[in-house]
């Protein structure tokens, strides 16, 4: 498996020249999940109503969570295809039911680790932070199959996963710094790496379950 420093500096030779393809992807991202957004705030401040007010959370729920998938799908295409389709990042609406059960269930998951202590409900995001990209690669698998199968990967990559995350953040707060400016080469940058080191786990996977 390559090492942080791999996965960066292969990550960043990837970007060369994409840049704008990715950012295509990205922006209507952004811009579903915005308007979205926008439109459930000011219902919910207008209306003021809390069943009101939940009843649109749960259905922004269902807009942007497949939308969060997608933008994985959509990377993970990149990294490992060379591709930038608009539609890998839509198409995941036809299995919306599903994504927004994993979406939940991994904060339900998440949530009561957390209660019961911090560091457990660190480490259950951490093993479940790959689960739109199990999923984009295992659609056929059931909700707790994918869940479980994202944990089982894993497994010995927890504290990788984070060490990498953390690197990123001196280049966050710079990127702060300039008013976002940074952030149209940062965010592909992050993505990419992020989608590269799903792939390696993913061929190490595989790898030891071939063994």
């Amino acid at each position: 498996m390559m090492s942080r420093v791999e996965i960066k500096n292969w990550a960043k030779e990837k970007i060369k020249g994409n840049k704008l393809n990715l950012w295509k992807g990205i922006l209507l991202y952004a811009l579903i999940v915005w308007i979205a957004t926008l439109i459930v705030s000011y219902l919910s401040a207008s209306l003021q109503n809390l069943i009101i007010t939940l009843v649109l959370m749960i259905l922004i729920l269902f807009v942007v969570s497949p939308l969060s998938f997608g933008i994985c799908y959509f990377f993970k295409n990149f990294v490992s295809n060379n591709t930038t389709e608009i539609g890998d990042i839509t198409g995941t609406y036809s299995d919306t039911l599903k994504i927004t059960s994993l979406t939940i269930l991994i904060a339900i998951i998440c949530g009561i680790g957390s209660l019961l202590l911090v560091i457990p409900g660190i480490i259950l995001s951490f093993g479940l932070s790959i689960v739109p990209y199990v999923y984009s690669e295992n659609k056929d698998l059931g909700v707790m199959e994918t869940l479980k199968l994202s944990y089982n990967m894993m497994k010995g990559h927890k504290l990788d996963l984070f060490v990498l995350m953390i690197s990123f953040y001196g280049w966050m707060i710079l990127g702060s710094l300039t008013f976002g400016i940074l952030y149209i080469w940062l965010y592909p940058y992050m993505q990419v790496s992020m989608t590269k080191f799903y792939v390696e786990i993913l061929n190490n996977y595989n790898k030891k379950d071939n063994e």
